[in-house]
């Protein structure tokens, strides 16, 4: 069967059809995209609280080798790097999508025969879907994405007469998309070249060839590697990640199959009989009719009509520019389309998690007051992010005060990493004078959590505390192979250099007044007990005191807070921290003791928000209304956290020994 030479141009199309503004909605997408990343977002808070982070060392690079998809893993790596500046990631994310877009429609136009229009947008609403999630490699997904695209648009390219060879063709490619981008993509790579076969190409069995090949593949590249097969099929962080990433490299065969069923029906139902008996005639090949054979004798306006011309192997037919729907319906339904989208993204993004992040962010920075602001707006912390409140509150002031302010200390936390826990305890344990379990903690981090910056740079500083300049050089060293953190590296540790500003100069001695000469015996982390020993070491060491009261508090342990209440005179506090009153009144009313307290007494008015929380406890039935009405006047007050943590731990105990 002859055919005509493929038109290499139809793709072109789709910037001006189905109607002209197809260019100017991809335009919009693509600057709302950007807004949305640059200033919701934020990927400067992803890369702080997640990264990856990229090594330039042959080290780093050997593992991505000997695995799948281990080229595509090294690239989406190395390009969120960028995402250590906000407008940087943001460029490099739209730069991605627009390669997407791109190749989306050439492949596209490719299977249909004609252009796709808008639904050639859908990808890129599907990467802001992944965008939305905090740690999700969305760069590696959309490499992956664009490299079997960039592959079948290559492959279909060239002027295939047999489609036998376009089979086998696709089968190596397909396995040196195993071996790069992994085994998602080689399989997006067969089922395109599968639907160009069967749609443009009319050949079923060689269409299904390409998939069987694909499979075999993928079961070689199994065999012979030992892999694991689940790692294989998802290879994501989460099962809501390997959703999207699979609705988003499902997208482009889809959309093709379907537009294609569509233009198979509008032709069928707009073409005249006429017109059908002549495609007919047109197809076979090499047929030429005979003098003595009859011609139908056709109207007029039928004789008048161009023949049908082909386009891709198939004809082309004159479908509306709007597909099965005319062009006043059409324009509303991509209006609509693009309205429900940018909805689903709005509304999908994990508005908690980037808060979480930019306390990570903020009190890793010593921004403490905007890491206090983002405490206010979250609904609940987990427990790193309890350790920064913590901490962001003592460096402002407010830790003996204000702590039980923040209402998302008593909601029920989400669940957190363990290596992001050790990595929030270092910091403040470096600062109390516990170096080595600052340092344990910090090493534990490194060991869960990787190398990172702020890691390497807070054992470089323990180390240089501990008069080991080599140690401290040594993780200096790795945080220079990180790119865009060699400089800040440098211009941390000019003790290094011979000339040391003087704001460094005391730093050493700084550190080691409240720091403990000897090491103390405990069973993990006792915080509690090392904040005792460090206190009897040094009475006036206030963040010591202050972290020791706030840890019995948040513990519920009264008689500990109430021993350690004579360590105020140690301090120049102008009156007595609000919680530790509340805490003193309670542990008299549970206990039915009356204590004496030399120098101080508690404020009357603490007395009598006492009584009335007393009074509406009596009349609390463990309803919504009343538990909303417990909040709005006692939420910030030590009791509501005492009894609402306290009630909690309760029910899940009767819940572990029910049957």
């Amino acid at each position: 069967m002859r055919r005509q030479p493929l038109n290499r141009k139809v793709w072109t199309e789709t910037f001006f059809r189905p109607w002209p503004g197809f260019s100017v909605g991809a335009v919009v997408l693509l600057a709302g995209s950007f807004l949305y990343v640059w200033l919701r977002v934020e990927p400067l808070l992803e890369y702080h609280h997640h990264g990856p982070y990229f090594f330039r060392q042959r080290v780093f690079w050997e593992p991505f080798l000997h695995r799948p998809g281990g080229l595509a893993s090294y690239a989406g790596v190395f390009l969120a790097q960028s995402n250590c500046l906000n407008g940087l990631g943001t460029s490099v994310f739209v730069l991605s999508e627009c390669g997407v877009l791109l190749a989306a429609v050439i492949c596209l136009a490719r299977i249909i025969g004609r252009a796709p229009g808008f639904v050639a947008l859908a990808p890129l609403f599907l990467l802001l879907l992944l965008r939305n999630r905090f740690g999700c490699p969305v760069l590696t997904m959309s490499v992956g994405l664009l490299m079997a695209l960039a592959a079948f648009a290559a492959l279909v390219w060239l002027p295939w007469r047999r489609p036998w060879w376009l089979t086998a063709m696709s089968g190596l490619f397909s396995g040196l998309l195993c071996w790069a981008a992994g085994p998602w993509s080689a399989l997006l790579f067969s089922i395109l070249c599968g639907l160009f076969l069967i749609i443009q190409m009319r050949n079923w069995p060689a269409g299904l060839g390409c998939l069987l090949l694909a499979l075999a593949a993928l079961l070689l590249t199994i065999g012979v590697g030992r892999l694991e097969i689940a790692g294989l099929v998802n290879p994501w962080p989460s099962r809501r990640d390997g959703a999207l990433a699979a609705a988003l490299y499902a997208s482009v065969p889809i959309t093709g199959a379907v537009l294609a069923l569509l233009q198979k029906l509008a032709a069928t139902s707009s073409a005249p009989r006429t017109g059908r008996f002549s495609l007919r005639m047109n197809l076979r090949s090499d047929s030429r009719p005979e003098a003595s054979s009859p011609q139908p004798s056709l109207p007029k306006e039928a004789s008048e009509k161009p023949p049908a011309t082909l386009e891709f192997g198939r004809a082309k037919s004159e479908v509306p520019p709007g597909g099965i729907l005319s062009p006043q319906l059409a324009q509303p339904a991509v209006v609509l389309a693009f309205l429900i989208g940018w909805a689903a993204v709005w509304l999908t993004f994990d508005e908690g998690q980037k808060l979480l992040a930019e306390i990570d962010y903020d009190a890793g920075c010593g921004k403490y007051q905007a890491a206090l602001a983002a405490a206010q707006r979250v609904k609940a912390l987990d427990d790193p992010a309890k350790i920064r409140l913590q901490l962001a509150l003592y460096h402002t002031g407010r830790l003996a005060e204000e702590l039980f302010s923040f209402r998302s200390l008593v909601e029920e936390p989400p669940a957190g990493g363990l290596g992001e826990g050790c990595r929030a305890q270092s910091q403040p344990l470096f600062e109390l004078g516990l170096v080595n379990d600052a340092e344990h903690m910090a090493c534990e981090a490194l060991v869960l959590e990787g190398d990172r910056p702020d890691l390497l740079r807070l054992l470089a500083s323990i180390n240089r505390l501990k008069g080991r300049p080599q140690a401290a050089q040594v993780f200096l060293n790795v945080l220079s192979l990180i790119p865009f953190q060699g400089e800040r590296a440098d211009d941390t540790w000019p003790a290094m250099a011979p000339g040391m500003p003087a704001a460094e100069r005391p730093f050493p001695s700084r550190m080691l007044a409240p720091a403990l000469t000897n090491d103390v015996l405990h069973e993990g982390l006792q915080v509690g007990r090392l904040l005792d020993v460090l206190l009897a070491s040094n009475p006036t060491n206030q963040m010591a005191f202050e972290y020791a009261m706030a840890g019995y508090l948040l513990d519920l342990d009264l008689k500990q807070v109430v021993d350690h209440l004579w360590l105020l005179d140690n301090f120049n506090y102008p009156r007595v921290p609000r919680p530790y009153e509340e805490a003193l009144l309670l542990y008299q009313q549970l206990a039915k003791v009356q204590l004496e307290w030399k120098g101080r007494a508690i404020r009357p008015e603490t007395t009598e928000r006492f009584r009335q929380f007393k009074e509406a406890v009596k009349h609390y039935k463990a309803s919504p209304e009343d538990l909303a009405v417990m909040a709005a006047h006692f939420g910030d007050t030590y009791w509501y956290y005492y009894y609402t943590v306290l009630g909690r731990e309760r029910a899940a105990e009767v819940q572990s020994a029910a049957p």
